[in-house]
C-alpha cells in the first residue's frame, strides 16, 4: 500500500541569524483531495470512454494510478538549496 505524505517541513535561515520553520499538515488537505477526485471519476470515465476510439481514453485512465504512485513517493523527497548568504531546505515526510 502507497502511504501519501503527511507532513512538510520548511527551514528558512537568513544571513541576519533570522531562522524561520514551519511545518505544513499535508494530511488535513488529503479529505478534500479524495472527495474531489469521487466527484471527477465518472467524470474521466465518460471522457475517456468518448476519446476510447481516437486512442485517448487508455492514457487518461491510466492517469490517475500514476498520479498516485508520484504522490506516494513523494515521502523522503528534501530540496536543500543553499546559498551565499541564506539556506532553505524542504522536506516531504
Amino acid at each position: 500500500m502507497i502511504m501519501l505524505p503527511i507532513a512538510a517541513s520548511l527551514w528558512i535561515k537568513n544571513s541576519n541569524n533570522m531562522n524561520f520553520r514551519i511545518w505544513l499538515p499535508i494530511f488535513l488537505i488529503w479529505p478534500f483531495v479524495i472527495s474531489l477526485i469521487l466527484v471527477l471519476v465518472p467524470v474521466i470515465l465518460l471522457i475517456s470512454l468518448i476519446l476510447w476510439p481516437s486512442g485517448k481514453g487508455r492514457p487518461l485512465l491510466l492517469a490517475a494510478p500514476i498520479m498516485l504512485y508520484v504522490l506516494g513517493n513523494l515521502r523522503g523527497f528534501m530540496i536543500d538549496i543553499s546559498g551565499a548568504k541564506e539556506k532553505i531546505f524542504i522536506k516531504i515526510e
